[in-house]
């Protein structure tokens, strides 16, 4: 049967009725079951889509790395001669003249001016989520900035990794999934040959699922769907069946 982290004995019931009912081979839908239940884990897990996912990730740098435009975007000042002189020193990376405003700004004073380090970044993540709890940028490379947006490129290519631990799972199983959640990042035990007990054990191997998973019960919902997807195809089955004999 399907093997995830839990076992359902309901699901695997639901297995055994939709391979009777349609008449097929107990190991090919136990194989074709496991491939659409690795589809409705991947799609239910988080970025719903890359766009989505990438401004996360823009975003969540953003709350470590000050960018210039943001900065000249977000601290307006109403003083327009101030607001000028500062958007001014920004495009001419004067860091002296910008850390004397910086001193006597109540405003400005979380902000320092330094040299580009993502070691600050992966200090700011949630080990758990890998989100940035910070509330507002803290360090601003004011002269380092390509290096900021080559950093917030790289970080982009991992989005959809949890997602890819079942997106893998499907391209295991014979399916595809676009291929920005279809990282090798899942597995699959795939014993469908055995008469006996055939059995499918997928495993999604991101380390911060689980910590999604509490939150948002992705695997019940998921297993929890695919067991009604397989309850309704075999009473449609069996209603079917009966039409053709005539009941």
């Amino acid at each position: 049967m399907i093997s995830l982290s839990v076992h359902s004995e309901e699901l695997n019931a639901a297995i055994l009725r939709y391979a009777q009912y349609l008449g097929k081979d107990l190991g090919i839908a136990v194989e074709e079951q496991a491939r659409l239940l690795a589809r409705r884990l991947a799609d239910l897990t988080p970025p719903f889509n890359r766009k989505q996912g990438t401004k996360a990730v823009d975003r969540d740098i953003g709350r470590v790395y000050l960018r210039n435009e943001w900065f000249t975007e977000i601290f307006v000042f109403r003083n327009p001669v101030l607001n000028q002189r500062v958007q001014d020193e920004v495009r001419a990376q004067d860091t002296a003249a910008l850390q004397d405003i910086f001193k006597n700004s109540s405003k400005l004073q979380r902000l320092h001016i330094e040299s580009f380090d993502p070691a600050r970044h992966a200090k700011a993540r949630d080990r758990r989520t890998g989100k940035v709890t910070y509330p507002e940028p803290f360090s601003f490379p004011l002269t380092e900035q390509s290096k900021v947006k080559s950093y917030t490129r790289t970080m982009e290519k991992a989005v959809g990794s949890a997602k890819s631990g079942w997106g893998y799972c499907v391209v295991l199983l014979g399916g595809k999934v676009p291929a920005w959640f279809g990282k090798p990042l899942g597995s699959v035990e795939n014993r469908t040959h055995d008469e006996r007990k055939p059995l499918v054990r997928m495993t999604n191997n991101v380390g911060y699922f689980d910590s999604l998973d509490s939150r948002q019960n992705i695997v019940s919902r998921a297993m929890e769907g695919r067991q009604r997807d397989m309850i309704t195809a075999a009473q449609r089955a069996l209603e079917a069946a009966g039409r053709k004999a005539g009941l």
